[in-house]
C-alpha cells in the first residue's frame, strides 16, 4: 500500500473543524441501569445538588446549540441546532477486531438511530469516527439539544445527566469533575468539584460526551492519563461513554462500538436546502441550487462532506450569480472573495463606520508566512495567543479578518487557573478552520516554489506531508501553474505520489496541451483504481483515462482493485462501488480486474465483455485475486467482435492454473501460461466459496488435481447428494480429476455415520488413490464392514489416519479394523496428556492397545483428578476416564503440587495392576504423596508382577515404594544425600512439599547436607518438638539432618527465640551446625533457664558449632559451655583451603604487603619449613611467571640475611585487618572503578573510616573521610586497611586536618604531646618509634597533633612533600610558561606545586588523543614521579576524561579565546546585550575576542555578543555534522577517527548502489585494510541494498551523530557505570531524547516509574535520566529503515541466543533459538518471563536490546557444571544467587551472597540468573 492511501474517514483530515457539522450519530437509547440490588444511599444533599447540576448543564448547552453559523461572516443569521440538522450515511462495525479498517465487514445502518435498537445490557464505549466537516460536533450538540428540551424518543430521553465535552478545550485539566466545573458551570454556581464528584460517583444514569479525541492538548502526556482511562473504561465503568475521533485511540475499550458517518446523500442534500436554506415549499430555489451543483461536477464529490454542501447551499442561494468552477482553487478563491465582498457590502450602509478595508482585500503576506510556518511545525500549530497574533500582522488586519469570519477568537483558562476560580481567562485565536490556514499557506509556498532550485524545494515539501496537507500542495497548484509544475514534479518523485499528483494536475486550470505530457508519463504505467480509494480519488483517475482517450494517448493497463459494481451494466461503461462510471476507452490495451471474493454473476460477466468489445485497442481482460467468476458464459450472448479481434479473457485460478475463455463455447479452458497439473488445494476459513468453485472448474476442465487439502473447515458430513459438506455450509462436489483427500482438524468429531458418508464421497471421485485424516481428528476405533463400499475395495483406496506421532494406521476394509501402517514404526513412545486435547489422546491410546502397539510411555502432565477412582480407570480433570491399556509400559504423572491421597494412591496402584504389560509408574515435579501407604491395600498381583513405583523428590533423590511394607526406601539410581534445601520468600509457593519431602528423606534414613531458612520467620516451639516456618508451616524434627542455617538479615533475635531453636537442634540427633544470620542476636543465651542447660552440655558432646554473622561483619559463635556469643575473629586462608598452588598463588598475591610477617611452609637450601620472616620486597612478574617464580624477597629470624621464596610457599601470620570506624584504609590496587565512583580521590588516595552505614541486606558500606572528599561513600569488600600496609600508611591530619574524626589515641610523654593533645597511630609508631608512648584508647574526635605542629617533625605527612613552600603563590607566579624555566623537571615542579583540583588548564603539546590547544578542567590529580601521568582532566574537543602530565599542560592567562566552546554562566541573570533566541544550555564558539567583549557563533544566532565575563568554558566535544566543514576532505579526515568497525552507519546523499538514508554496518575501514587504493571509504554491510559496499568517509554519518531530541536512545552495553549512575534505568530501557547540550542528554524512559529510593542510588524526582551522549546509543526501529526486509536483515545481524529483545507492546524477553529454515519465517525464538512462555516471532517483529553482560549490578550464581569454585564455596552454596558487586582488571570478581557478602570469585566462573 502506497503511503499516500486516501480513504473516506482520512481524505479530508484536518480540512475544516467548524462548529457546523452535518451528520447523524445519537447516543445509546438505554443508560438507566439497575445492576444493584441493594443501592448505596446517597450522601447528604444528593439531590439538591443533582438538580443544581442538571440546570446549569442546559443553560450552558443552549448558548452552543443556539449559535450555530452556517457562513462565518453572516453573524447576524444565527440557527438553532434543531433546525439545521439532517441525518447523514452512517455505518456500524460488525467486526471482531475493532482495530482495523479495511477489508473489513462494515454495515450500512437505515437510520442513525439503528445503532441503538438493542441496547446492550451493560455501559459500552462508543466511538463516532469521521473526517473533518462530516458533522460530528453538529450530531453531539444536537444531543445537548434534544436532552435539554426534553425531546422524545431521544436516546437521552432517560438520562439524568449529560456531559458534553470539547476536548481541545481541557488543557491543563486533571480529572473529569475540574472539566466540569471549570467549563460547563457558571462562576457563581454554589457546586464545589468535591459535589460534583460525589455526583458522578452516586448517580447511575449518567451519559458522557467527548467531542473531539484528534484536537486534545494532552493526547500523550501524563496529564491526560484520565480521558484514556474513560476511553478504555477503567474510569466511570457504569457510564455509558462516546467519543467523536477523526482517527481510532491507541487503546480501546474492547467492547467499543465504532461507527463512522459517510457524509450526504442526495436525499440528505435535498432535506437540509429545504429545512435551513429555502423553506418546504420553495421547490424552484431548490432546484436552482441543485441545478447549480450539477454545473459544478469538480464540487460533486466535495459536497458529499455536510461542511461543505453546507457552504455551497447557502453562497449558491444568496448569490444571484454563481459562476462555474473548474477546479477545488477556484472555489475556494470564490469562498474568500465571498468573505470580504459581505464586509465591503456592510459599509455601504448607513451608520455603518468606514474602514479601508481595500488596504487588506489581497496583501495577506504576513498571514501566508504566519500560516506556512505553523503548519511547517511538527505539531502543527493553528492556534496563537491574541496579543501576540496583533503583535505580528497589525492591528487593523487582524481586526479585518477576525471580522468578515477568517479568524476566530476562542476564551479559555490557562493552566495556573484554579477550578473554583476561573478568572484567568486568555484570548485564543486560530483560523475558521484549518482549509483556511493551508489556502494561505499555500499562497506563501507557490512564491517559494517559483524562486527556489528543486533541490532547494524538495527539502522544504519534505516538511510537508501530501497525507496530512493535501490542499496545500492542491491550492499552490492552482495558485501558480509554474510552481505547480515543479511540486507536481516532486509528487511524481517520491513513492506512491503519483496519484496525488493528479489531483494536482487537475488544479491547473490551462489547456489540455499543458498537462498532455504529464498524462502520457502516467498512463504508461499501470493505472489503478482501489476499492479504499476516495470518491474524489477514483473520479479523478477517471478524468485522467478521459483524457488520455480523447487525446489518443496509450493507456497500458487498467487495474480495478475490489472496486467493481457488482450490479451489471446496461449501458456500455464500467460501473463501480462508489457510484462513478468509467467509459470505454479508446486506448486501452489490458484491463485486469482483482478483488478478493468479488462475485461476478453471469449478467455481470457478459456486461464486462460488451465494455470490452466497446474499447478499440483492447487486447486482454485478465481476472485475478478470487474472483467469483461463473463455470461458463453462454456462447451466443459472447459479443461476436469479441471473438473476431481475438481479445484474451484470461482468469488466474488456484496456484499457477491460468483459464481462457473459449468465445466458441463460452467454457473455460487451460491456457498455455499456467501449468497442466493442480498440486495442492487448500481449504482454510477463508476464502472457501471461490475454492470450492476453482475445484469444479479443474474438474469440468479435465485439470488433475494432486490434493485436497481440507483444514479445520470439514463438518464431517456428506449431503444426500453425495457432496462434502464443509463447516460454513458450502458444498463440494466430488471431483472427477482428484488423487488425494487430506483432512486436518483438532477436536473434530467424526461419527461412524459420518466417517461412512466421507468413504461414500471417496468413492465418487474416480482417480482419487487416497483419503488422509491428520491433526486430532476423533475418528471412531472401527467401522461395520458390510457399511464400506465395495468399489473402495476393489479401487484399492487406502485410508489413512494419523495418529500420536509417528503412529500411522490404515483402514481394512475386510474387517473395519485400524490397522498399523507400514510407513509408521511398530512402537508408540510416548503419550502426553495436556489440558488440551485430552479426549482425542484417550481415544488414540485405546486405538494402539486394540491395534496391540506397544506404548513405552503415558505422560499424565497437571491432569489429573484428585478423586479415586472405584472402576480402575484413570480419571482426568476433564472429566474423562482412561481405560486400562494393555500395550503400556511405564506411566509419569507430573503436576506442581498434586496432592495425591492416600485413596487416590491406591486407585492408581489399582489401575496399574489391570495394565498387562506395566513396568514402571513415576511420579515428578512436585506431587504430594503420602509418606506411606498401607501395606494390605496393595493389589498383590503388583507385588508378584514387580512393577516399580518410583518419586523423584528434591534434587536427585529417588524414591521406590516399597510393596510389601508400604513405604519409600531410596532407589539405587539416585544420590545418596540430600542436596542443601533452601526456604526463601522466594518459592513460598513450595514450601509444603519440601516439608513433606524432607520428612520423607528423615523417615528413609537419608542424610540432609542441610537446611537453609531464609527471611521466613523460623521459631521453635519452646519444647523445640518442630520449627514453624513462615508462620504456617511446621518443620518435623529431622533425625538425619547435618546443618541448619537461619538468616533474616531484617530480623532481631530474642533470647527466648534463640533457646526454642537450640532445642530443636539438640532434637535433630545428626545435626553438626547451627549458623545465624540476623541483625542482631542476643550476646547471652541464658544459662539459668532449666531446658538450656540440659541443652548445652547435649550439643556441646555432639560437638556441635553454633555460629553466626550480624551486620557490621561481626562474626561470632555461641560458647556451648558458658552460653556466650564470642567473636571469631578472621583468619587467613591456608594452602589446605585451594585446590591448586596456583589458586593459593593468586590468594597470597592479592593479599601479601611489604612488612606483613610470614612463615615459610616449604624447606629451600637456606630456609627452613617453619621459618618466620617480614615482608621486604615484592617482585612482580607477568604470565604464569608471575605465580611460579620467585616472588616474595623475606628477612628470615633463623638467618638474619634476606631471601627470595615463591607465593605458595608462605602462608601468613597476622590476623586480616578490620574495617571498623577508626581504621586507616585505601581503595584496593585491583579496583578500577569503585562502585560509587572516584569523586576526587584517586587509588593511592588514604582515609579514615567515619561509620559503618547500613544501605541494604545484601550491601555493606562504609564512609570515609578522605583530605579532598569528606563523605565518600565505598563498599568494604572495595577497600584494604593499613595495618600492615607501613610503607603507604600517611598521618591522619593530612587526610582530614583539623576536623575530628573517630581513631585510636595515643600521647608521647616525650614530646610532650599529652592531655588534650594526642598523636595517631602511624605518628606513634613511625615519628615516635623509641618515645615514651602512652595508649589513651578509642576516641570518637581527635586530630593528630603530631601533624598539625609547625616544626617538619612529622615524617609521614605527605603534605610537606607536596608543599615545598607554604607561602601563597601569586598570579603572576602560577602563569608562568614552559619558556621561563630551564628543563621539563623544572617546570613540572611549578605546575605541581601551583595547579589545583577544578582549575582551567590548556594542553601544550599533542599527547595521545589530546590535541595542542585544548582546554581542560583538572578533576584530580596523583602526586606521584614528576615523570608520571599525574593530571586527570575533562577535555573540550575530546568525548573522554584523560591522564596527561605535567609538562603537558599550563594555566592560561586568559580562558575564553577565539575557537573556544562557551556558553552563558548560569549565574548571569541576563546579559548585557540581551538574551535574543539563547539560553543557558546553548553552546557555541567565539568567532572574535576585543578586550571585554566577545562575539560567538551559536546554532541559532551568529555573530552573537556579550562580554567575557558572562561566559565560561564547556567542556566536552561539540557533535560535528557535515556543516561544520568547508570542505569534503577535512569532514572525511574527521569521520575517519570516529567511524569504527560494527558501528551503524548512515548514507548522508546518494552514492552509486547506495540511496540516501540507507542504513548500514561497518565491516572493515582503510585502517583494517590492507588496499590503499582510491579515496578513503568505509565498507558496510547495506541492509537496504542486501550486500556489502564501499562508500566514502565523507557520504556517512554515524549513529551517534543522528542523537537529537525526539531521537530514542538505550544506554550503551558496554558502560556498567554511567557518569550520572543509572538510577531507576536499566540496560533494557528505551526513551526517548527531551534535551541535549552537546555532551549531555536528559532521556525520557517510560519504563521509569516512582519507586522508594534503592540503596545508594538517589531518588529521582520526575521521569528524566541524565547521560552522557557518548553513553547512550540510538535505537534503530523499522522507521529508521525503507522496507520490512531491510529491517529485518538489521535485527538478523545485530541478535544472537542470549540477546535481550524487545516486541511491539514493549515486552522484553530473551532469544533462546535461531532457526532459519523456519518456513514461516518465525525465525526468532523469544523466552518471554512476564507472559511466562516461549514462542516464535519473526525479525522484524522485535528490536534488539543487547546481549546481556556480566557487570556491577548483575544477578549472578556459579556456573553449575562447576563443582567447586577456585576460591572454595565458603558460606555459599551451589545455585545461590547474588548481586555482583565488583570486577578487577585480573579476572576476579566480588558477589554479595545472602550468606556471604563479599564472597571473592573468579569472574569466568559466573553466569547471568535467567
Amino acid at each position: 500500500m502506497s503511503p499516500f492511501h486516501f480513504d473516506s474517514e482520512n481524505i479530508f483530515r484536518d480540512t475544516w473543524t467548524v462548529i457546523l457539522e452535518l451528520t447523524t450519530m445519537p447516543h445509546p437509547s438505554k443508560f438507566k441501569r439497575d445492576d444493584d440490588s441493594n443501592p448505596i444511599p446517597h450522601p447528604p444533599r444528593y439531590k439538591e445538588h443533582l438538580q443544581i447540576l442538571a440546570a446549569e448543564l442546559k443553560l450552558t448547552y443552549k448558548a452552543l446549540y443556539e449559535a450555530i453559523q452556517p457562513i462565518p461572516y453572516i453573524r447576524d443569521k444565527l440557527y438553532c441546532v434543531d433546525k439545521v440538522f439532517i441525518e447523514g450515511g452512517s455505518e456500524v462495525w460488525v467486526g471482531e477486531d475493532t482495530s482495523r479498517d479495511k477489508g473489513t465487514p462494515w454495515v450500512r445502518l437505515e437510520s442513525y438511530k439503528d445503532i441503538y435498537t438493542n441496547p446492550p445490557e451493560k455501559p459500552v464505549r462508543y466511538i463516532i469516527q469521521a473526517g473533518p466537516g462530516f458533522g460530528k460536533t453538529t450530531q453531539s450538540l444536537q444531543y445537548t439539544f434534544d436532552w435539554s428540551t426534553g425531546v422524545k424518543g431521544s436516546p437521552f430521553a432517560d438520562v439524568e445527566l449529560l456531559i458534553y465535552l470539547r476536548l481541545r478545550q481541557l488543557r491543563g485539566v486533571s480529572s473529569l469533575p475540574v472539566a466540569i466545573r471549570r467549563y460547563l458551570l457558571q462562576r457563581a454556581c454554589q457546586l464545589k468539584i468535591a459535589d460534583i464528584r460525589k455526583i458522578l460517583e452516586n448517580t447511575t444514569s449518567v451519559a458522557i460526551l467527548l467531542d473531539g479525541w484528534d484536537e486534545y492538548p494532552e493526547l500523550d502526556t501524563e496529564l491526560g492519563g484520565y480521558i484514556r482511562d474513560i476511553i478504555t473504561a477503567r474510569a466511570f465503568p457504569h457510564h455509558d461513554v462516546t467519543l467523536t475521533t477523526r482517527f481510532l485511540p491507541k487503546e480501546f475499550s474492547e467492547t467499543a462500538r465504532r461507527v463512522r458517518l459517510t457524509g450526504f446523500d442526495d436525499q440528505a442534500r435535498d432535506q437540509y436546502i429545504r429545512k435551513a436554506v429555502v423553506g418546504d415549499d420553495d421547490d424552484v430555489a431548490v432546484e436552482q441550487i441543485k441545478q447549480r451543483l450539477r454545473d459544478n461536477p469538480v464540487l460533486a464529490d466535495l459536497c458529499q462532506v455536510p461542511l461543505f454542501f453546507v457552504m455551497f447551499a447557502h453562497l449558491a442561494h444568496e448569490k444571484e450569480k454563481f459562476k462555474t468552477f473548474r477546479s477545488v482553487t477556484d472555489f475556494f478563491s470564490f469562498i474568500i472573495k465571498c468573505f470580504h465582498d459581505h464586509l465591503k457590502n456592510k459599509e455601504k450602509d448607513r451608520n455603518v463606520e468606514k474602514r479601508s478595508i481595500h488596504r487588506y482585500d489581497g496583501a495577506h503576506n504576513r498571514l501566508d508566512t504566519l500560516a506556512y510556518e505553523g503548519l511547517g511545525k511538527p505539531d502543527q500549530q493553528i492556534v496563537w495567543k491574541r496579543k501576540a497574533l496583533i503583535r505580528r500582522l497589525g492591528e487593523g488586519f487582524y481586526e479585518h479578518h477576525r471580522s468578515i469570519g477568517l479568524l476566530v477568537e476562542e476564551e479559555v483558562i490557562t493552566d495556573q487557573a484554579t477550578a473554583e476560580e476561573s478568572d484567568a481567562h486568555i484570548i485564543e485565536v486560530r483560523f475558521y478552520h484549518k482549509l483556511f490556514c493551508e489556502w494561505f499557506a499555500a499562497h506563501r509556498l507557490a512564491r517559494l516554489a517559483t524562486t527556489l532550485s528543486e533541490r532547494s524545494l524538495s527539502r522544504v515539501l519534505e516538511k510537508f506531508h501530501p497525507y496530512d496537507l493535501q490542499y496545500l500542495y492542491r491550492f499552490a497548484c492552482g495558485i501558480n501553474p509554474a510552481a505547480g509544475k515543479k511540486i507536481i514534479s516532486y509528487l511524481q518523485s517520491i513513492d506512491g505520489g503519483e496519484k496525488f499528483a493528479v489531483l494536482c494536475i487537475l488544479e491547473q486550470t490551462g489547456a489540455v496541451d499543458d498537462i498532455k505530457e504529464t498524462v502520457r508519463k502516467l498512463c504508461a504505467g499501470t493505472v489503478s483504481i482501489q476499492s479504499d480509494e476516495t470518491k474524489l480519488l477514483q473520479r479523478s483517475t477517471v478524468q485522467l483515462l478521459d483524457i488520455a482517450s480523447g487525446q489518443k494517448i496509450p493507456t497500458t493497463c487498467l487495474h480495478l482493485d475490489g472496486c467493481l459494481s457488482k450490479t451489471p451494466e446496461t449501458d456500455g461503461t464500467l460501473l463501480l462501488d462508489s457510484g462513478l462510471q468509467v467509459h470505454p476507452s479508446a486506448t486501452l490495451e489490458t484491463i485486469e480486474i482483482s478483488g478478493e471474493d468479488l462475485n461476478i454473476s453471469e449478467a455481470k460477466m457478459i456486461s464486462l465483455l460488451d465494455y470490452a468489445e466497446k474499447c478499440d485497442q483492447l487486447k486482454r481482460m485478465t481476472f485475478k485475486c478470487r474472483c467469483l467468476l461463473p463455470l461458463s458464459v453462454p456462447a451466443e450472448q459472447i459479443p461476436l467482435s469479441l471473438k473476431r479481434r481475438n481479445i484474451e479473457v484470461l482468469l488466474h485460478s488456484l496456484g499457477p492454473i491460468v483459464y481462457h475463455l473459449n468465445p466458441e463455447e463460452g467454457k473455460w479452458v487451460r491456457h498455455d501460461s499456467g501449468t497442466d497439473r493442480l498440486e495442492d488445494v487448500d481449504f482454510g476459513r477463508d476464502g472457501q466459496e471461490w475454492t470450492v468453485r476453482e475445484v469444479a472448474r479443474a474438474s469440468a476442465a479435465g485439470i488433475p488435481t494432486a490434493r485436497l487439502h481440507l483444514d479445520r473447515c470439514v463438518s464431517g458430513a456428506v449431503t444426500a447428494g453425495g457432496n462434502l459438506l464443509l463447516s460454513s455450509g458450502l458444498q463440494v462436489q466430488p471431483s472427477s480429476t482428484l488423487e488425494t483427500i487430506e483432512i486436518t482438524g483438532n477436536n473434530i468429531d467424526i461419527s461412524e455415520e459420518k466417517m461412512i458418508g466421507l468413504l461414500a464421497y471417496a468413492e465418487k471421485c474416480d482417480l482419487l488413490k487416497r483419503m488422509t485424516f491428520n491433526g486430532q481428528c476423533l475418528l471412531p476405533l472401527s467401522i461395520p464392514a458390510e457399511q464400506i463400499p465395495p468399489s473402495l475395495r476393489k479401487r484399492n483406496i487406502e485410508v489413512v489416519l494419523h495418529s500420536v506421532e509417528p503412529i500411522v494406521y490404515h483402514l481394512n476394509p475386510e474387517e473395519g479394523k485400524w490397522l498399523r501402517h507400514d510407513s509408521g514404526p511398530n512402537q508408540l513412545d510416548n503419550v502426553h496428556f495436556r489440558s488440551d486435547g485430552e479426549e482425542w489422546t484417550v481415544r488414540e491410546l485405546a486405538r494402539a492397545s486394540a491395534a496391540g502397539i506397544p506404548t513405552t510411555c503415558l505422560h499424565l502432565d497437571g491432569c489429573l483428578s484428585k478423586t479415586p477412582e472405584t472402576d480402575g480407570t484413570l480419571l482426568l480433570d476433564s472429566g474423562l476416564q482412561v481405560h486400562p491399556s494393555a500395550t503400556l509400559e511405564t506411566i509419569e504423572i507430573s503436576g506442581e503440587d498434586l496432592d495425591i491421597s492416600e485413596a487416590k494412591m491406591i486407585s492408581l496402584l489399582d489401575y496399574a495392576e489391570k495394565c498387562d504389560q506395566l513396568q514402571r509408574m513415576t511420579f515428578e515435579c512436585r506431587c504430594l504423596l503420602p509418606l506411606s501407604v498401607p501395606a494390605e491395600q496393595i493389589p498383590l498381583s503388583l507385588k508378584r508382577k514387580n512393577i516399580k513405583v518410583l518419586l523423584q523428590s528434591l534434587g536427585q533423590l529417588l524414591y521406590q515404594l516399597n510393596l510389601i511394607e508400604g513405604t519409600w526406601m531410596r532407589h539405587g539410581s539416585g544420590t545418596s544425600q540430600l542436596e542443601p534445601v533452601k526456604f526463601d520468600s522466594v518459592n513460598d509457593d513450595r514450601h509444603e512439599w519440601m516439608v513433606r519431602e524432607l520428612v520423607r528423606a528423615s523417615s528413609a534414613g537419608i542424610p540432609i547436607a542441610q537446611v537453609a531458612i531464609w527471611g521466613c520467620s523460623a521459631e521453635a516451639d519452646q519444647f523445640g518438638s518442630f520449627l514453624t516456618i513462615g508462620h504456617q508451616l511446621s518443620l518435623p524434627i529431622l533425625s538425619t539432618l547435618q546443618k541448619l542455617v537461619i538468616v533474616d538479615e531484617d530480623r532481631s533475635m530474642i533470647n527466648e527465640e534463640v533457646v526454642g531453636i537450640l532445642h530443636y537442634t539438640k532434637a535433630c540427633a545428626a545435626v553438626k551446625e547451627l549458623r545465624f544470620g540476623v541483625y542482631s542476636s542476643p550476646m547471652t543465651v541464658p544459662a539459668y533457664v532449666e531446658d538450656t542447660a540440659l541443652t548445652l552440655p547435649i550439643l556441646r558432646s555432639r560437638k556441635v558449632r553454633v555460629c553466626g554473622t550480624t551486620w557490621g561483619e561481626r562474626r561470632r559463635y555461641l560458647s556451648l559451655r558458658s552460653g556466650e556469643w564470642k567473636d571469631n575473629t578472621p583468619k587467613w586462608k591456608t594452602r589446605q583451603d585451594f585446590d591448586s598452588d596456583d589458586h593459593y598463588a593468586i590468594y597470597v598475591k592479592s593479599h601479601i604487603r611489604v612488612g606483613m610477617t610470614v612463615r615459610c611452609c616449604k624447606s629451600y637450601q637456606s630456609v627452613r619449613e617453619g621459618d618466620i620472616g617480614k615482608v621486604v620486597e615484592l617482585k612482580e612478574h607477568t604470565g604464569q611467571a608471575g605465580l611460579n617464580g620467585l616472588n616474595v624477597k623475606c628477612e628470615w629470624q633463623e638467618l638474619v640475611t634476606e631471601y627470595i621464596v615463591k607465593y605458595f610457599h608462605v602462608e601468613f601470620l597476622e590476623a586480616p585487618a578490620k574495617i571498623e570506624p577508626g581504621a586507616l584504609v585505601m581503595v584496593k590496587k585491583s579496583v578500577d572503578v569503585p562502585t560509587f565512583k572516584w569523586g576526587n580521590i584517586s587509588s593511592d588516595s588514604v582515609g579514615i573510616v567515619t561509620e559503618l552505614v547500613k544501605r541494604a541486606a545484601d550491601l555493606k558500606v562504609v564512609k570515609v573521610h578522605f583530605a579532598y572528599h569528606k563523605e565518600w561513600s565505598g563498599l568494604i569488600s572495595e577497600m584494604q586497611s593499613l595495618q600492615c600496609l607501613d610503607d603507604e600508611a600517611v598521618c591522619t591530619f593530612e587526610i582530614c586536618g583539623n576536623d575530628f574524626v573517630p581513631q585510636h589515641w595515643y600521647q608521647c610523654q616525650t614530646c610532650k604531646l599529652e592531655d588534650e593533645r594526642g598523636v595517631c597511630m602511624v605518628c606513634a609508631k613511625k615519628c615516635h618509634k623509641e618515645h615514651d608512648i602512652r595508649y589513651k584508647g578509642y576516641s570518637l574526635n581527635l586530630f593528630c597533633g603530631c601533624g598539625s605542629r609547625e616544626e617538619d617533625s612529622c615524617k609521614v605527612s605527605r603534605t610537606r612533600e607536596k608543599a615545598e613552600t607554604s607561602e601563597p603563590i601569586s598570579k603572576e607566579e602560577v602563569m608562568k610558561k614552559r619558556g621561563n624555566f630551564a628543563s621539563d623537571t623544572e617546570y613540572a615542579r611549578h605546575v605541581r606545586k601551583s595547579i589545583k583540583v577544578g582549575m582551567i588548564v590548556k594542553c601544550r603539546e599533542t599527547f595521545k588523543f589530546v590535541q595542542e590547544g585544548d582546554i581542560g578542567k583538572v578533576i584530580k590529580l596523583d602526586y606521584d614521579d614528576l615523570d608520571d601521568l599525574n593530571v586527570f582532566c575533562e577535555w573540550q574537543n575530546f568525548d573522554k576524561e584523560c591522564w596527561v602530565k605535567y609538562i603537558h599542560v599550563e594555566i592560561p592567562e586568559q580562558l575564553i579565546q577565539v575557537g573556544s566552546t562557551v556558553r552563558v554562566q548560569s549565574s548571569v541573570v541576563t546579559p548585557r546585550y540581551g538574551w535574543g533566541s539563547v539560553n543557558y544550555n546553548t553552546v557555541g564558539k567565539v568567532a572574535e575576542v576585543v578586550g571585554n567583549q566577545c562575539k560567538v557563533d551559536f546554532p541559532s544566532t551568529k555573530r552573537w555578543s556579550g562580554l567575557i565575563s558572562e561566559m565560561e568554558p564547556v567542556f566536552w566535544p561539540v557533535r560535528k555534522m557535515r556543516d561544520d566543514f568547508e570542505s569534503d576532505a577535512e569532514y572525511s579526515s574527521y569521520m575517519q577517527n570516529l567511524v569504527e568497525v560494527g558501528q551503524i552507519v548512515r548514507c548522508r546523499e546518494d552514492h552509486e548502489k547506495i540511496q540516501k538514508g540507507d542504513t548500514g554496518k561497518v565491516i572493515k575501514t582503510k585502517r583494517t585494510d590492507n588496499n590503499d587504493s582510491g579515496a578513503q571509504s568505509v565498507y558496510c554491510r547495506w541492509y537496504n541494498l542486501g550486500e556489502d559496499y564501499w562508500v566514502e568517509y565523507a557520504k556517512v554519518e554515524t549513529a551517534e551523530q543522528l542523537i537529537s531530541t525526539g531521537t530514542e536512545v538505550r544506554v550503551r552495553r558496554s558502560v556498567t557505570n554511567p557518569k550520572f549512575e543509572f538510577g531507576d534505568a536499566t540496560h533494557d530501557s528505551v526513551g526517548k531524547v527531551t534535551e541535549t547540550d552537546g555532551r549531555k542528554c536528559k532521556v525520557d524512559f517510560p519504563s521509569i516509574r516512582r519507586t522508594p529510593p534503592r540503596p545508594h542510588m538517589p531518588q529521582l524526582t520526575d521521569r528524566l535520566w541524565t547521560g552522557l551522549l557518548s553513553e547512550v546509543e540510538k535505537v534503530f526501529s523499522q522507521d529508521d529503515f525503507r522496507g520490512e526486509s531491510s529491517y529485518a536483515a538489521y535485527v538478523k545481524d545485530s541478535i544472537k541466543v542470549g540477546t535481550t529483545v524487545k516486541n511491539k507492546k514493549g515486552i522484553t524477553g530473551r532469544v533462546t533459538k535461531l532457526d532459519e529454515n523456519d518456513p514461516k519465517q518465525l525465525n526468532v525464538e523469544v523466552n518471554w518471563p512476564t507472559l511466562d512462555r516461549t514462542y516464535c516471532v519473526k525479525y522484524a517483529d522485535v528490536l534488539s536490546l543487547g546481549y546481556p553482560q556480566l557487570q556491577v549490578g548483575a544477578t549472578v550464581r556459579v556456573k553449575l557444571s562447576i563443582s567447586t569454585p577456585s576460591y572454595k564455596w565458603g558460606m555459599v552454596q551451589k545455585g545461590d544467587t547474588g548481586t555482583l558487586i565488583h570486577i578487577d582488571s585480573e579476572g576476579d570478581c566480588v558477589v554479595a551472597f545472602p550468606t556471604d557478602l563479599s564472597w571473592n570469585g573468579v569472574l569466568s566462573e559466573m553466569e547471568l540468573v535467567p
